[in-house]
């Protein structure tokens, strides 16, 4: 059984082509501690640093599921997240 699938950076330069399309230049970052999460918060530093649109990045926020059972935290801290485009990172479970 052969998969092919692409890369993480391959995948938030896409996304980062339709959010300039439609003008959506703030956005926050919610991940989880999922596999390559570091990676994924990299690639989005290096799109929007050396980007000359002016990305706005609102928070970038870790969860941690584990430890928030109940879920409590979690939900307060999407709460207090004003931004209106959230680029999430996490296995499928997690979500």
């Amino acid at each position: 059984f052969l998969q092919f699938s692409s890369s993480t950076a391959l995948q938030l330069e896409v996304i980062f082509e339709v959010l300039e399309e439609y003008d959506w230049t703030a956005f926050s970052v919610v991940s989880t501690r999922h596999h390559g999460y570091q990676d994924f918060l990299s690639v989005v530093e290096g799109l929007t640093d050396g980007s000359f649109i002016g990305w706005e990045k609102k928070s970038v926020v870790i969860l941690n599921v584990t430890d928030d059972p109940g879920g409590a935290r979690t939900r307060r801290l999407l709460k207090e997240n004003e931004a209106q485009v959230r680029l999430l990172y996490c296995s499928q479970e997690e979500a």
